[in-house]
């Protein structure tokens, strides 16, 4: 005899409101001790069937403490949650998954994307400095549609890639260069009032899942869904601009006449500079500089849905000027994330971004004759700018052979043959035009209360249209008679995924897992053309390329496909929310490697304690001051296969070698079979602090240890082999140091709220093997036992007041030697007050020292959050140092040779 008992449920319904009595939409509502639960409305209300022998609900939502609630027999209930600045149990993004904060053994960053919105700025990449521990952000040109470099714990590979994965809605997106000129920055073609959570995965225990593309740790990126509920709609508009905090101080017009002429005379020379009649007094930071740039940005929303249908749709334009004349980018991008639930088992969700890009760049030339900033600095401030009677070059002051600048009343030209910057600005290009089209299909299946199948596939695409024009008749172009090239392209990368997630509870024992696998491809496209001798500058100034040039420099393109195929898991295990274990593992294959080392293992792990949750902690009186209390450590091992040698750098490589008029092929590339991936071992050690439930710390030590880093490493010149180089893993490297988050909710009431947060991060980096000697650069070396790239040259003693010459030390630290002005030679010095020469003192190569590290050895930010009535104020300060910065604009300003503009600082 069967017999089948149904348990008894009771219908509790309510509303969970924060401190101020505002609703929070989307509180998580669950049954404790079950993975039964529901979530709040917009308006925050709730219906939950709560079985008899169950009795205890949890309420949580990100941003707020969580509450537990012994649930009534029936009727209505009111929650009020209290704000927290971190809260230990809000939803955290993971690799395939998401964990609550309490249970997260990684180190992982989360950064607030709210305040990042409100700024005038098209891509949140350049905004994610200074806000999270262990994420640097810096912008190395200056240029607004240029990505900045975005280092994780430091720089973790000498030759290879070292920026992060960027992972898209769970979808890996391709990033890095494309070409010279574009980049592929994914950040920059998201609209960043779109996106719901930023995560920051750095150590090893959270990066190891991602596997052989999680070196340079993983940014995760989840974009904003629809909510059941009324239909919402958003519109805002930011405006801004943006200063030259401080120009350059450089010589008046009469100030360099005095200073040139006497440089003249000094070298035995005669005046050459002098005033003219129009008394010009020409300012070519002007010519530069835009003051101010502007910048806006406009955003539309529309959200809403059912029970079964939720959507989220955005349109967005951004328009944002550099400050450097011509380089500006304009972006317009629609977002569509659509979901639709069939029966309580299966939900099918798309999330479709497309976004197109104009990018508008500093259009100057590759050398000296157009650097624009740079000449800005040399340009003479005696001659004019415009010359309306010069017909031939558009009205601008050009030498009548176009090759530099009008020298107007001066005896000669200027040093270098430097041009008239505003013609070159004027009249050359170097745009680009990108469309970009990310789509990700998902489908969750839940067969079990406690186990969901997820599949998706995405595909990222995009295709670009470069352009770039070089006048004939004045600048880098005029010895060529004029330089266009265009190139046209495309990138598809698809993925699939398959993978299981499971969450099972019982008594006080919760386990979880998740397994699948992962295959992803790649085809890329390229062509190019381009020539010199411009038959005429109508088809620079229409874009046209077709016949427009006589001498046909380069032409063709490329085609290639790698692509990889993995298998990924991860087990988690949590004893009474006090003990936690987890552990990861991803097996990757890539086409990029020879079929011998094509398969890797990259495993993980990581601990937990949480002291807070433990018996002795809470009868101590101690839980009531520290709330929160959490140990943890981890290891994993991970790659970077971004290394040089182009997508399949195990196989030699071939190209055209013309042989006097016989055209051949020869090798370009000797392939390496033995070549691998660069492998990175993390270690952590941290502990999460919460203090009156106002304040939470994060402190975390951190080790990682780059192995076989790739180098180009010499070859016997009688081999044969193309630039006597072979491809090896012969190099080690180390980053270390410490970090330590605290977000404060200092004041919080009903009309006022004061957060405060503030971090820092210590780096040491090491080379630790190289694989024969130092590899010197102009200023730099990197040496073993020293940072990466450390500052390499002559110790800098002072001027001679006698004679003006510098004066360096040799590398005994006492011995001086002068530069003479006249024959640009070295001699000894007895003193900085001597102007006496000595002879047979000499600089050499070996008297170079090591004159400091370029990487910062702490850096962090500070960040305000304000809020009066409904009016907030954000504000954010970053900083770093410890490093030094070669200033080559200020030596260049100070050369006291040459017929060109100095700065003021040398009068």
């Amino acid at each position: 005899m069967y017999t089948t008992v149904f348990a008894q449920t009771r219908t509790i319904t309510g509303t969970v409101t924060d401190e101020s009595g505002n609703p929070i939409p989307n509180s998580s509502v669950l049954i404790k001790g079950t993975s039964t639960g529901t979530s709040t409305d917009n308006d925050g209300h709730f219906s939950i069937n709560v079985p008899e022998n169950r009795s205890v609900l949890v309420f949580s939502a990100v941003g707020y403490s969580q509450k537990e609630l012994t649930a009534p027999q029936s009727g209505t209930v009111s929650i009020i949650l209290a704000s927290t600045t971190a809260a230990m149990d809000e939803v955290v993004v993971v690799g395939y998954g998401t964990q609550r904060r309490s249970e997260v053994t990684a180190a992982i960053g989360k950064i607030d994307p709210g305040p990042i919105a409100t700024l005038v700025s098209p891509s949140i990449d350049q905004q994610l400095g200074g806000r999270t521990p262990g994420i640097q952000v810096t912008n190395p040109s200056g240029l607004v549609n240029q990505p900045p470099r975005i280092r994780i714990r430091g720089v973790n590979s000498v030759n290879g890639a070292r920026d992060p994965l960027v992972v898209l809605d769970g979808v890996p997106t391709f990033t890095g260069g494309y070409s010279g000129y574009t980049t592929n920055n994914v950040m920059a073609n998201l609209n960043p009032s779109d996106i719901e959570s930023i995560e920051v995965l750095k150590d090893g225990s959270a990066t190891a899942i991602y596997g052989s593309r999680a070196s340079n740790g993983v940014i995760l990126i989840t974009t904003k869904k629809g909510k059941s509920g009324r239909v919402n709609i958003n519109y805002d508009a930011n405006f801004g601009f943006s200063k030259i905090l401080k120009r350059f101080e450089l010589l008046n017009a009469q100030e360099f006449v005095t200073i040139a002429n006497e440089k003249l005379k000094n070298a035995g020379g005669t005046d050459q500079a002098f005033m003219n009649q129009w008394n010009t007094n020409s300012d070519w930071q002007s010519v530069v500089f835009r003051d101010p740039a502007k910048s806006q940005i406009h955003n539309l929303s529309i959200d809403g849905g059912t029970d079964k249908t939720r959507y989220f749709l955005s349109v967005n334009y951004a328009n944002q000027q550099g400050s450097v004349m011509t380089n500006s980018v304009k972006r317009y991008s629609i977002r569509a994330n659509i979901e639709q639930k069939v029966g309580n088992w299966l939900t099918v969700s798309n999330l479709l971004n497309v976004a197109r890009a104009e990018n508008y760049d500093q259009n100057n030339g590759a050398n000296s004759l157009s650097g624009a900033i740079y000449n800005s600095l040399r340009a003479l401030p005696n001659v004019r700018i415009k010359d309306t009677a010069n017909n031939a070059f558009g009205g601008f002051n050009v030498k009548s052979d176009g090759s530099a600048l009008g020298r107007d009343a001066n005896t000669r030209d200027i040093e270098n043959l430097n041009t008239n910057l505003a013609y070159v600005l004027a009249r050359n290009k170097n745009q680009s035009k990108n469309h970009r089209i990310i789509n990700n299909l998902s489908l969750d299946i839940k067969p079990f209360r406690w186990l969901t199948y997820t599949a998706k596939a995405g595909i990222d695409y995009m295709n670009l249209d470069e352009f770039f024009f070089w006048d004939p008749k004045h600048g880098d172009g005029r010895s060529v008679s004029g330089r266009l090239s265009n190139q046209a392209g495309n990138i598809l990368q698809w993925t699939l995924q398959n993978y299981l997630n499971g969450n099972y509870s019982f008594d006080r024992h919760t386990v979880g897992a998740t397994a699948g696998v992962e295959a992803q491809g790649q085809q890329s496209n390229s062509y190019q053309a381009g020539g010199t001798g411009i038959s005429d500058i109508f088809f620079g100034q229409q874009n046209v390329i077709t016949g427009s040039y006589t001498t046909q420099l380069s032409s063709g393109g490329y085609s290639e496909a790698p692509g990889f195929y993995s298998y990924f898991g991860r087990a988690t295990y949590n004893f009474d929310d006090r003990y936690y274990l987890q552990a990861s593992f991803r097996r990757d294959g890539l086409s990029k490697l020879a079929p011998q080392n094509r398969f890797g293992n990259f495993p993980g792990v990581s601990v937990g304690w949480r002291i807070s949750n433990e018996d002795f902690w809470k009868s101590a009186g101690l839980a009531g001051v520290v709330n929160e209390l959490k140990l943890r450590a981890s290891w994993a091992r991970v790659g970077n296969v971004d290394i040089p040698g182009g997508s399949f750098p195990y196989l030699s490589q071939y190209a055209s070698a013309p042989y006097g008029a016989i055209s051949g092929i020869a090798v370009s590339l000797v392939g390496n079979p033995d070549l691998r991936w660069e492998t990175n071992e993390k270690l952590d050690v941290g502990v999460d602090i919460g203090l009156l439930d106002r304040i939470n710390i994060v402190f975390d030590y951190f080790k990682n240890r780059n192995n076989d880093q790739v180098f180009a490493v010499p070859t016997p010149v009688s081999l044969g082999v193309p630039g006597n180089q072979v491809y090896k893993n012969i190099g080690d490297m180390e980053n270390s140091g410490f970090e330590l988050g605290i977000n404060a909710n200092i004041i919080r009431n009903s009309d006022f709220s004061w957060d405060f947060g503030i971090n820092l991060t210590t780096i040491n980096n090491k080379v630790l093997k190289l694989p024969s000697g130092d590899i010197v650069g102009t200023y730099t070396i990197i040496r073993e036992g020293l940072p990466i790239n450390s500052l390499y040259g002559y110790q800098w003693a002072g001027v001679n007041s006698v004679n003006g010459n510098p004066v360096w030390y040799k590398a005994d630290g006492t011995t001086l030697v002068q530069g003479n002005i006249a024959n640009s030679s070295y001699r000894g010095a007895n003193s900085l007050t001597d102007g006496t020469l000595v002879p047979n003192v000499l600089l050499q190569a070996s008297d170079k020292v090591i004159l400091g590290t370029t990487l910062p050895k702490w850096f962090g930010g500070i960040t305000n959050s304000l809020s009066y009535k409904g009016l907030g104020l954000d504000m954010l300060w970053r900083y770093s140092g410890g490093n030094k910065i070669m200033n080559v604009t200020r030596q260049e300003t100070l050369v006291n040779l040459g017929f060109a503009n100095n700065g003021r600082e040398i009068l």
